[in-house]
């Protein structure tokens, strides 16, 4: 169980003719679901080897791979056998860096690296995650020593319980969140970047996975701040 009460982990469930996959963590719950024959109901596992903080699951060749808000990486669970997983691994992140959110395609695995927001003084509670600073996130601020790492690293997962780091794109800024790649060319992300009031739209060319580029972004007006840019939407509630 959760600090507060929720409950933590993986849990696969079967009814109705489809298979539900719920991945627990301190910012709630994920569920995808896909068709099949059996129609109960039960728990196959939820503690991910205490790493309980589960944030994003995506499965490939029987393996599942698993980004942490608090564990500062991810894991490797087999899977192959749904009814005993097993841990058989785990990528840790450099220290002060969380990796919520992370994308699997071909021998691919494409994983975030962000800011850890808990581990800094002003937002270690959760509450005032959600509450930056006039909307700027300390864009005004004296500049300071960054401790953490911001981008987006690549592995090669072609021996599924041995991730192999290959690639590493660093940003300026606070680092990524949301990221999409579905195989081929193009992958797609949230980054906070240095100069901006919020998180931005990314693209991402991977035509070299151990060079990946950005190569195009993309915002609101206002959000530039860098650039002299000013918002014309009310901020009093935060972003």
């Amino acid at each position: 169980m959760g600090a507060h009460g929720e409950p933590r982990g993986v849990l696969v469930s079967r009814f109705d003719g489809f298979e539900h996959h719920d991945v627990f963590g301190l910012h709630g719950s994920q569920m995808f679901e896909r068709p099949c024959k059996r129609e109960a109901t039960r728990e196959i596992d939820r503690e991910q080897a205490g790493r309980s903080d589960g944030q994003q699951i995506m499965v490939r060749n029987g393996y599942a791979y698993i980004g942490h808000v608090c564990s500062n990486g991810f894991s490797v669970v087999d899977v192959r056998d749904p009814t005993r997983p097993k841990t058989v691994n785990c990528v840790q992140n450099p220290p002060n860096t969380w990796s919520l959110h992370l994308q699997v395609h071909d021998d691919l695995l494409l994983l975030v690296h962000g800011r850890d927001m808990f581990s800094q003084p002003e937002t270690a509670g959760e509450r005032n995650y959600y509450k930056p600073k006039s909307g700027t996130h300390g864009y005004e601020e004296a500049p300071r020593a960054r401790n953490w790492s911001a981008g987006m690293a690549v592995f090669e997962i072609s021996k599924p319980a041995e991730p192999r780091q290959i690639g590493f794109m660093p940003v300026d800024g606070v680092g990524l969140h949301r990221i999409w790649y579905v195989g081929g060319r193009w992958a797609y992300a949230s980054a906070m970047m240095e100069g901006f009031s919020d998180y931005i739209l990314i693209t991402i060319d991977m035509q070299d996975p151990a060079k990946p580029q950005i190569v195009g972004r993309y915002w609101l007006p206002g959000m530039n701040l860098a650039a002299g840019e000013t918002a014309n939407w009310p901020l009093e509630r935060g972003r």
